[in-house]
């Protein structure tokens, strides 16, 4: 894991993504499929906090909680818009923080597999602790998040291919 870590951190000189201070980022899947990412800092006022122990937080609002390594997270993915052609879709991206790193994602950890009228995007995200994948499937005009996990072997495995 540390050395996919090591990668995605040198690829941070190299990705070809467009920054909004930061907190918004968009790649260009293909030629007719981009991703707008979006991300907000996280505010715990009014929040459930769960922890295991003392002090190890586990759930937000009695939700598990995906990029964070026991501490509060600084960043909210608030909104993923998935772009095919003219068509827009906005990706569920509940319980999902601190999704990159500085000022940019690493564009090689996002992609998208087109199959006939199947299209995944899968994406990993990480704030260098807290990594975790997600994997959207559109169908018409329609979208589902089918994955969302930090487990190592579906991360390394699924996602490698």
């Amino acid at each position: 894991m540390k050395n996919l870590l090591a990668i995605l951190f040198l690829t941070l000189m190299i990705v070809p993504v467009t920054l909004g201070q930061g907190d918004k980022a968009t790649i260009q899947l293909n030629d007719s499929i981009q991703i707008d990412l979006y991300r907000i800092k996280f505010d715990s006022s009014g929040k459930k906090l769960e922890y295991l122990g003392e002090n190890f937080l586990i759930a937000i609002n009695n939700q598990l909680v995906f990029g964070i390594d026991g501490d509060l997270p600084i960043y909210k993915l608030s909104k993923a818009i998935l772009t095919i052609g003219k068509n827009k879709f906005n990706l569920n991206v509940e319980n999902m923080y601190n999704p990159w790193i500085g000022y940019k994602p690493f564009e090689n950890s996002l992609g998208c597999i087109v199959d006939r009228s199947n299209i995944k995007i899968r994406a990993l995200f990480s704030d260098g602790a807290g990594t975790y994948c997600v994997e959207w499937m559109v169908i018409g005009k329609s979208s589902v998040r089918t994955i969302l996990t930090n487990d190592e072997e579906i991360m390394f495995g699924y996602f490698e291919k």
